[in-house]
């Protein structure tokens, strides 16, 4: 098998990924990204108890909102959330596991 069977077998198995970067991004790969396509602005919530963040697609811009940015690769998408992350103590980086919950995108975050 070539490189690129085995790279394109990989992309085919679209597993929802997501990584939040030392710089506080919440960094979404292309087939997390198709969960959330069409989405501009957002609202996060942050439970510390479970080590949870959830996202949730607003209709507008809003104090809370923070910019839904897709990344130039085309790759994935991103959230820029450094101010949130700091807010709230979150060491990163961190993986984080992503479920979908009453409409909204939850990351369980990793120890």
């Amino acid at each position: 098998m070539s490189l690129d069977s085995a790279g394109s077998a990989h992309r085919r198995r679209g597993i929802p990924r997501v990584h939040i970067s030392d710089r506080g991004r919440i960094l979404f790969n292309k087939a997390a990204a198709q969960m959330v396509e069409g989405w501009q602005q957002v609202a996060l919530a942050y439970d510390a108890e479970r080590h949870r963040v959830a996202i949730q697609p607003l209709a507008e811009a809003g104090r809370n909102a923070y910019p839904f940015e897709l990344r130039r690769t085309a790759l994935g998408a991103s959230i820029p959330a450094k101010k949130f992350f700091d807010h709230f103590r979150v060491s990163l980086p961190r993986d984080a596991e992503i479920g979908i919950e009453n409409g909204c995108i939850v990351l369980q975050l990793s120890a």
